[in-house]
């Protein structure tokens, strides 16, 4: 189907063999070293279950119909130790424990999982101070998280995530182009004020990579605002020194679909108003963002944007987001143009030693960092309600699988339903 994460497997799997019942043999068209990474996106279905359920969509996928697609939609067809017994998509999806799972259930497991799809804080703030749900969603404001963390017996968790905030830079366009402009830039932001008064409960970003991503480079200092630096490198510029920076003014988009970008490209601005930067702020659809950044002529001097690892390795981020067939997508505003960085992007994901292969990884993240392409705003982190006397999850124990959906293994989440009632009736 070419869809979801399979674009981590048709570049690396030439093509798979079943050897026996438990056992898949597959062969790699190329070395690519973090294969294992990448298998935890590979989800496996019960072919004859959904072979039941393919319906045609014309010609789209020949004989194979639809894979079952419309009806995995609202069904499962995995292996897991939960199976979906009720799934709207507007309201919520309830998943029941499956007693036969291959590796058995666990005391306290919940039986029963209940995902309710509102994020309206009115609605979430009733249903959790009633006890009707137990874990907030990652889409509440901070404020509202902390007055519901406030509840008696309640909790605040702040969790890491494999996301970070990137302000991407054109730098193949005025005035942008010039690397002391855009060193100066990365120390004059105020990342203290995103921090605390824009997106609270977020951290430092240290360069390209998050920190909770392993091969991430440790030795690159968090960002931070140094103004004094900041002057010092601006007037080393070349719109500097011609006497025309006013006359270069930076375009800055933001998407408007997340409200808090607005503020954060007015501190933006603001910031860069004080080495002598005019940022010309502009909010758009993120379609339109999408589709201006995919040519280099109507991209913006920055965009505004939040990118996440598809595997657990700091490598999937470098690819994604500064190898050359990532420009003229949503992934890459920088348009670095740089044979030589992806060869050597490319020659670390082919290494197979995970030692040598993160090295590389933190090779090419002070490369990176040292062309200031990106200002890096923030580690995302996930900032959440709970009550732990009713859920022991072993994310909020500081056992956070920060893969993107990971957080969720119900079988290793006890559940005390006594608690629940002792607390709520």
């Amino acid at each position: 189907m070419g869809q979801g994460y399979s674009y981590l497997f048709t570049a690396s799997v030439a093509n798979t063999t079943a050897i026996g019942t438990t056992t898949v043999v597959f062969d790699l068209k190329k070395t690519f070293g973090p294969f294992l990474s990448t298998l935890p996106r590979l989800y496996i279905l019960d072919q004859k279950q959904v072979v039941a359920h393919e319906v045609s969509t014309g010609s789209q996928y020949g004989s194979n119909l639809d894979y079952g697609s419309a009806w995995l939609l609202t069904h499962d067809a995995g292996s897991g130790p939960y199976s979906i017994t009720y799934a709207n998509l507007e309201t919520n999806v309830i998943l029941k424990e499956f007693p036969n799972y291959w590796n058995g259930t666990l005391p306290n497991q919940p039986q029963e999982v209940n995902f309710i799809g509102s994020t309206t804080p009115s609605t979430v703030a009733s249903l959790f101070k009633s006890g009707q749900i137990q874990i907030t969603d990652t889409y509440q404001t901070y404020q509202n998280v902390e007055t519901l963390a406030a509840l008696p017996n309640a909790k605040l968790v702040t969790i890491p995530s494999l996301n970070e905030f990137y302000f991407m830079i054109d730098t193949q366009k005025q005035p942008t182009n010039d690397i002391y402009l855009r060193e100066a830039m990365t120390y004059a932001f105020n990342y203290s004020a995103v921090i605390n008064n824009i997106w609270p409960g977020v951290q430092y970003a240290a360069g390209p990579v998050p920190a909770a991503l392993p091969g991430h480079n440790p030795n690159i200092p968090a960002s931070h605002q140094d103004l004094a630096m900041a002057n010092q490198l601006i007037k080393q510029s070349a719109y500097y020194k011609s006497g025309n920076l006013s006359s270069y003014p930076i375009t800055f988009y933001w998407v408007t679909q997340v409200p808090q970008e607005q503020s954060l490209a007015e501190q933006f601005a603001s910031d860069m108003a004080k080495i002598g930067i005019t940022v010309n702020v502009v909010g758009e659809p993120w379609l339109t963002v999408v589709a201006d950044l995919g040519n280099e002529t109507s991209s913006p001097n920055i965009a505004a944007v939040q990118d996440a690892a598809s595997y657990y390795e700091a490598g999937s981020l470098l690819q994604s987001r500064y190898t050359t067939p990532a420009e003229g997508t949503w992934e890459q505003n920088e348009w670095l143009h740089n044979s030589t960085l992806d060869s050597l992007i490319y020659s670390a994901l082919s290494t197979v030693n995970q030692t040598q292969r993160f090295q590389d990884y933190f090779n090419i993240q002070q490369q990176i960092y040292n062309m200031y392409p990106s200002i890096y705003a923030f580690d995302v982190t996930e900032v959440r309600a709970y009550y732990p006397s009713v859920v022991n999850w072993y994310a909020a124990n500081g056992h956070p699988n920060t893969l993107e959906g990971y957080d969720w293994f119900f079988r290793d989440i006890q559940f005390y339903p006594a608690q629940l009632a002792a607390l709520f009736g």
